[in-house]
């Protein structure tokens, strides 16, 4: 059965005029995408794209629909709103998203002590993958976000909050491990464990390899930073850590990059997002999650 969803999906395909663009601005894969298209022209039995050379251009079918799929979309956030509005006053409860390993450079009591001052809000945090955290306040799963940089500047409304350097880990036995930093171009024949492409890090570190002409020989990408730890430990490979959020121990050792890069916290919100409680909430982080940048 046809949902909204879907409807969203198709609206933003038309305005992009591409499949590839508008999977970037709805932070899903261009398959899933082209496969939820291909469901809605299943469903109204009707093609609603034609494939162009530089992208994609509406049938008549989809012309025709464009305006009510946006009108419904339109009515039902205002239904959502609505119904929202209605919990908050019941509730007063905020959804916040948090990437991976963030709270990790937090004061441990940053929400506590807002409670503290705000006992009539409810905070429901859960933490995501860097791109799950991104699609969860794009989408009005979460009222904000603490996620890392880089994001859509028209999407999101962002305060930088802190910045950490990323950087190498290695056996201390390893011929590198010597060094106080190390380039790029002397890890093109390495082997590297690293988190998967739901992370901001890894996608970084992989387009500065690019740069420096070469693709990095990736062993093992997994979404547990620890795993990353152990498998360097046994000598599996090179990992890629946020320097912040690691010790060195008697068998490794953080290795700076001379090639910087970092892993960058925003506090993220959608644009034209508004609510009072969720401003207070805003406000409270811009002041008091602040670190050093």
């Amino acid at each position: 059965m046809m949902d909204s969803k879907q409807l969203k999906y198709f609206v933003t395909v038309y305005e992009h005029h591409s499949f590839t663009r508008a999977a970037e601005a709805l932070y899903i894969t261009q398959q899933g995408l082209s496969k939820s298209i291909l469901h809605l022209e299943n469903e109204l039995k009707v093609p609603l794209f034609r494939r162009v050379h530089k992208g994609v251009v509406p049938t008549v079918y989809g012309e025709a629909i464009y305006q009510s799929a946006k009108n419904i979309l339109a009515e039902t956030r205002v239904l959502f709103r609505t119904l929202d509005t209605v919990s908050r006053q019941n509730t007063l409860s905020i959804q916040v998203a948090v990437a991976m390993g963030v709270r990790g450079v937090l004061d441990a009591n940053l929400f506590e002590n807002f409670l503290q001052e705000h006992p009539e809000i409810h905070l429901e945090i859960h933490e995501y993958t860097d791109i799950q955290c991104d699609r969860a306040v794009f989408q009005g799963e979460a009222d904000l976000g603490l996620s890392v940089a880089p994001f859509g500047q028209y999407v999101f409304s962002s305060v930088p909050l802190a910045r950490h350097p990323l950087c190498l880990l290695m056996r201390r036995d390893d011929p590198l491990a010597g060094a106080d930093a190390l380039g790029l171009e002397q890890l093109k024949d390495r082997q590297f464990i690293l988190l998967t492409d739901e992370f901001k890090g890894t996608r970084l570190f992989k387009k500065s390899c690019h740069k420096s002409g070469f693709e990095p020989n990736i062993l093992f990408s997994t979404v547990e930073s620890l795993l990353i730890g152990r498998l360097v430990t046994q000598g599996k490979g090179i990992g890629l850590v946020v320097s912040a959020l690691t010790d060195d121990t008697d068998q490794v050792k953080k290795i700076a990059l001379q090639d910087k890069l970092f892993w960058e916290i925003h506090l993220i919100k959608k644009r034209g997002h508004s609510d009072p409680y969720v401003e207070t909430l805003f406000h409270y982080l811009t002041q008091h999650a602040s670190l050093k940048l």
